[in-house]
Formats: C-alpha cells, structure tokens, sequence
C-alpha cells in the first residue's frame, strides 16, 4: 500500500492543486489555459517538490534559525562584576583581543581605550606578550592586563568589549576546568573590587579592529608597551 508520502499520492495531489489553479485563472482572470499548460505545470512542481524532499533539514536553519535558543541576541551576553551592578553608560569603553599560537603556546594581548564619557587626558592603551595553554586562557589574560591597564588609570566606571564569548560564559559561572584558567578567572574577579562599575561585554570581532592589530603587535613583535598619556 502506499503511504502518505508516496510518490503516487504527491502526483495526485499536484494534479488536484494545477487543475484548481487553472481554472481559477480561466475563470477570474480569462487565461488561456489547455493541458500542455497544466501538465507542464505538474512537471515543475514535481521537479520543485523532489528537489525539496532531498534537502537536509540542518541545511535550512541557516534561511530561519530557531526561535528558540540558549544564546542570548548580540550585545546582551555580558557579566557584571563592579561592585555597583549597572548597565548605563560607562565612562570609559575599552576593547581587549587577544592572539594566540597553538605550536609555541605564545600569546599576544592588546587593549584599547575606545571611548570617554568625561573631558580628561589618559593613554590609548597598550599591547604585551606571553605564554597561554590555550586561545581562552590568552583572551583571560588579555582581559586580566585591560583591567590592571584601567585601574592603574584610576578609572571607576568601565565597560570591555571582547569577541570572546566562552570568556564571558566563564566568568559568569566562574568554574573553568584548566588550573592556568582558573587562577587567571580568579584574579579577574578580584579586580572587580577596584572598580565601581565593571562590565564585560561579547561584541563582533569587527567592533575590536584596533585591540586586535595591538594584540598581533605584541605576539608577533614581542611588544609589550603601555600608553600612560
């Protein structure tokens, strides 16, 4: 017996469907419509339908993602660890990346005072260099040297951007497996007492061009420079 979705069954039901469609445009519209016409029109529908049923699912998430999902929309996957809890504007916006080679374990690191709400001269940032075990542990490292960079500044009231999305996902649970990660989370942490506002915040790579050529400067060069003024 043939299923519901048998090849027979489709074809009967295109046929029903071109047969109605053809006479509602003989009808309402006074088209010339003959059988070659339906029956070509039954021949691309078939083609359409068989075309269809080969595609993978997986392959139209991309077209309509689910509206269901466990990450957050962009911009709002960040932490809060000032010792105030805000989400106003900061006075100061940094962006930290980070650089990493999985052959040498050399990490390279690079911040960059964005923004400033406040009339004031400070430096622009910074670049340095090191060892990481992994790519997330120099993206904690880089987030690590932003915030001494800021505090050293004397700034109360800071908001960083980094494209790293595990980072932020750690220091929300703050539970990393890696022994190196976990003591680098830690001090991040501790740094949240030397600021009133702190908030981290995952944004597009594209956002942090300028952290990023800092962070290649200092693996690449082996630079490790910060502007004061």
């Amino acid at each position: 017996m043939d299923g519901i979705n048998s090849f027979r069954i489709m074809y009967f039901l295109v046929i029903l469907w071109e047969i109605w469609v053809a006479r509602n445009n003989k009808f309402f519209r006074n088209d010339d419509v003959n059988c070659r016409i339906i029956l070509g029109n039954i021949s691309r529908a078939m083609e359409e339908h068989e075309n269809f049923s080969r595609c993978h699912s997986l392959s139209l998430q991309f077209l309509h993602p689910p509206e269901i999902t466990s990450a957050p929309p962009p911009g709002f996957h960040l932490v809060s660890l000032g010792c105030e809890t805000s989400y106003h504007d900061p006075l100061h916006i940094l962006h930290s990346d980070a650089a990493w080679r999985k052959t040498s374990k050399r990490a390279g690191m690079g911040w960059f005072l964005a923004k400033i709400n406040i009339a004031e001269q400070v430096g622009k940032g910074g670049c340095d260099f090191g060892i990481a075990t992994s790519a997330i542990h120099t993206e904690a490292l880089c987030c690590l040297k932003c915030m001494e960079w800021a505090s050293s500044m004397l700034f109360q009231s800071i908001e960083i951007y980094t494209d790293s999305a595990n980072l932020v996902t750690l220091l929300q649970k703050n539970s990393p497996g890696n022994i190196d990660l976990l003591w680098t989370i830690r001090r991040i942490i501790y740094r949240e007492n030397q600021f009133q506002e702190c908030v981290i915040r995952k944004v597009d790579r594209k956002v942090i061009s300028e952290a990023h050529q800092r962070a290649q400067q200092g693996l690449i060069l082996a630079l490790s420079l910060c502007d004061a003024t």
